[in-house]
């Protein structure tokens, strides 16, 4: 098993670029993993999007959407710098908001087209940086996670997979229909094959009454909470009438009870005459 990776062939140019070299160190550690998937390398959704280095679905884990940088930045003044070689600082935009902008094109384009949500996980890839306080308190307020030099690329993702505690996971079958929807703009024939499955409806709650001294509390999730403090209701007909289904409550209507309507028996012209003259506006001195 490994991660098949979209194109399946790079020209030697683009593999032999210095700049890209980071990057090409990423699909190689994709490719030799033992997990299974699909990645695309490079990736936007048109002219003026952000560009997504990596988005990648790991079968049985999650979906990732993966910003690599090489080289060293520093932040001075909430601006980012990359350190050249000869030690000069060339401002860049923040690569936390492309990592994150990336992740919300990435679910809104799978969601436009497939047609239910998915949850992305933005991942920031510095592999020529140490942990850096700043840039990680900057990364957690977009909820944006970091793998630092000397980290193993495939075990920080399965552990951030488990951190975020991914409800649906995708399945080879939603892999293929993302991946072409991603690529095509449209989902497999038929699409309702890798769809999930809508979730059980859920029963009618029981409403919870909790005793605090002279105070009754009761909750229920067809009514407001609800508190009795000092009264002499008789709780039980309390609990049975904000029941959805007893037929003590007070403000079940069936469809085809009419709901009282209260009118003003007077028109508002014949109440106390006619309105009354607005005052006159100052007169400045």
């Amino acid at each position: 098993m490994s991660i098949t990776i979209h194109p399946s062939m790079l020209s030697d140019e683009r593999r032999n670029d210095p700049r890209r070299r980071a990057e090409m160190a990423v699909l190689d550690q994709l490719t030799a993993s033992d997990y299974q998937g699909t990645a695309i390398y490079e990736w936007s959704a048109g002219h003026g999007a952000q560009k997504i280095d990596v988005p990648i679905w790991i079968r049985d884990m999650g979906r990732y959407a993966l910003q690599v940088k090489g080289g060293t930045y520093i932040i001075r003044d909430y601006n980012w710098f990359l350190t050249l070689p000869d030690g000069a600082l060339e401002q860049k935009p923040s690569p936390v908001f492309q990592t994150w902008d990336g992740a919300m094109t990435m679910r809104r384009a799978v969601e436009d087209v497939i047609g239910f949500q998915v949850y992305i996980i933005p991942v920031l890839v510095l592999p020529d940086m140490d942990p850096d306080p700043h840039v990680t308190a900057l990364a957690a307020q977009k909820n944006v996670h970091v793998v630092w030099r000397g980290e193993d690329l495939m075990t920080r993702l399965a552990e951030i997979a488990t951190r975020e505690v991914v409800r649906h996971p995708p399945t080879q079958a939603h892999i293929e229909n993302e991946v072409h929807a991603m690529m095509y703009g449209k989902p497999l024939a038929p699409a309702t094959t890798v769809r999930r499955e809508a979730p059980e409806p859920v029963a009618p709650a029981v409403p919870a009454q909790m005793d605090l001294g002279n105070a009754t509390i009761v909750i229920n999730n067809y009514g407001p909470l609800i508190m009795y403090a000092g009264t002499a209701e008789d709780m039980a007909a309390v609990l049975a009438s904000m029941t959805p289904l007893s037929p003590n409550n007070p403000h079940r209507h069936a469809p085809s009870d009419p709901v009282p309507v209260e009118e003003n028996p007077v028109p508002f012209e014949d109440v106390g005459g006619a309105l009354p003259e607005p005052p006159e506006p100052p007169v400045a001195s």
